[in-house]
C-alpha cells in the first residue's frame, strides 16, 4: 500500500487519463465511476510490485483494460470498443469512409481491434503497447502485422 499522499498525487496526475481510457471502451456510455475506483483502488494496493516506476503509465493503461473488461465480464457483457477515427487519418478518407473502417474492425478478434487501436488510433510506440500487453515488442509487431493483413482483407471483400 502507498502513503496518502502519493496516493493523491497519482490520483490527481492520472484521472484524466484512466477516464479517457474507460471512455475508449465504453460505447454510448458515460465513463463508470465504479471502474474508475476500482482502477486506482488495484494502483494503490500493488503500486510495490510494479518493478520499474518509468513504465507506469502502460502498467496504468493494463490495469485499466483489465477493469473494464472485468466490470462488462461481471455484468455477462462483451466489451464494446469505440473506433473514433482521429482527425489526422483524415487524408485516407477518400479511400474508405470511417463507417467501413469500424464495420471492418468489429469484424476482427478483441485482441486484434485492441492493437490496432493502441497502435494507429491511440498512437502508441510498439514497446509500450508491449509493457501493457506484457508479451514481446517483437511480438507485437508480428501480430500488428496479422491484423493489418486480415483488416486490409476485411476492408476490400467491402469495397467489392
Amino acid at each position: 500500500m502507498i502513503s496518502e499522499k502519493l496516493g493523491e498525487e497519482i490520483y490527481a496526475e492520472n484521472y484524466a487519463y484512466v477516464l479517457g481510457v474507460i471512455s475508449s471502451t465504453e460505447r454510448d456510455r458515460a465513463p463508470d465511476e465504479d471502474i474508475l475506483q476500482e482502477v486506482f483502488l488495484k494502483v494503490f494496493q500493488s503500486f510495490d510490485q510494479l518493478r520499474d516506476k518509468t513504465k507506469f503509465r502502460p502498467w496504468l493503461r493494463r490495469i485499466t483494460v483489465n477493469q473494464c473488461y472485468e466490470h462488462y465480464r461481471r455484468r455477462r457483457e462483451t466489451l464494446p470498443i469505440t473506433f473514433d477515427i482521429p482527425d489526422h487519418y483524415a487524408q485516407f478518407d477518400f479511400l474508405l469512409d470511417r463507417d467501413m473502417i469500424e464495420r471492418g474492425l468489429r469484424q476482427l478478434k478483441p485482441e486484434e481491434q485492441e492493437l490496432i487501436v493502441l497502435k494507429y488510433l491511440l498512437d502508441i510506440k510498439c514497446a509500450d503497447i508491449a509493457a501493457i500487453l506484457n508479451i514481446t515488442a517483437n511480438n507485437v509487431q508480428v501480430r500488428l502485422h496479422r491484423a493489418k493483413n486480415k483488416l486490409r482483407e476485411i476492408l476490400k471483400a467491402q469495397t467489392y
